[in-house]
């Protein structure tokens, strides 16, 4: 299949494409044969784009940056022959323009073997809950994405009500391709009340020592899939 098959000579063209070095689709055009990247701060989107006084306008002045020739990036973009390092076409759907309630619906004429690929922002965040929740108050909870966190007993070692987060500990997210199908797990240097000098005493003047301990946490959805015991969503906020 070549670009003369694809697409008329003459026409003003806009699509979206993908390159391995982009966390984000890219808005393209196609000129002589050569697609390219003409995103902007201005239009990040097919859709911001469309909705310009004068699209055409926008896209004949866009200097842009050539990814490749329309052969060979139409070539890639078909499943069987894929090179996920080379650039891919995009279908030209912008979810912002298509969402209603909080919900997207892709409309459009399926083939055997599309995909769907969805990007999400996954930055991690800490949650806390509105005072007026007794249980949870000075509590907080790990988040990424909109993916809510927990941790488990068999990662941390159980009594999990003596771990504390500090508010200034660095949260990091490592990628386990081998852990319950797959997961992106979260670990912090947290705080943990030790016990051992207690004895069987219940109360005392002197406060109990306290050591850092690494705390892992997994997707809430993942939990109870491994040894049975403890689980906790809301940590103590230190």
């Amino acid at each position: 299949m070549t670009n003369a098959t694809l697409l008329p000579d003459e026409g003003l063209f806009i699509g979206r494409a993908r390159t391995s070095d982009r966390s984000h689709p890219l808005v393209v055009t196609v000129r002589g044969g050569t697609v390219f990247d003409i995103t902007s701060s201005m239009a990040p989107t097919v859709r911001d784009v469309c909705e310009m006084p004068d699209p055409a306008g926008y896209v004949h002045a866009a200097a842009g940056e050539p990814i490749g020739s329309l052969d060979a990036i139409s070539a890639n973009s078909f499943q069987a022959a894929r090179d996920p390092q080379k650039p891919i076409l995009l279908s030209p759907v912008d979810l912002q323009a298509v969402t209603s309630d909080g919900y997207a619906a892709i409309r459009r004429e399926w083939r055997k073997g599309d995909q769907v690929e969805l990007e999400l922002e996954m930055a991690i965040d800490r949650l806390y809950a509105n005072p007026q929740v007794r249980q949870d108050i000075g509590r907080v909870a790990l988040a990424r994405g909109p993916l809510i966190y927990c941790v488990e007993e068999t990662d941390n070692a159980g009594q999990l009500h003596r771990i504390a987060l500090p508010r200034t500990a660095q949260i990091e997210a490592h990628q386990q391709p081998n852990l319950l199908g797959g997961v992106v797990t979260l670990s912090a240097v947290a705080r943990k009340e030790a016990f051992e000098s207690w004895d069987d005493g219940l109360y005392r003047t002197e406060p109990p020592a306290v050591e850092e301990a690494k705390v892992t946490a997994v997707p809430y959805f993942a939990w109870d899939n491994r040894d049975p015991g403890e689980m906790l969503v809301w940590l103590r906020d230190s």
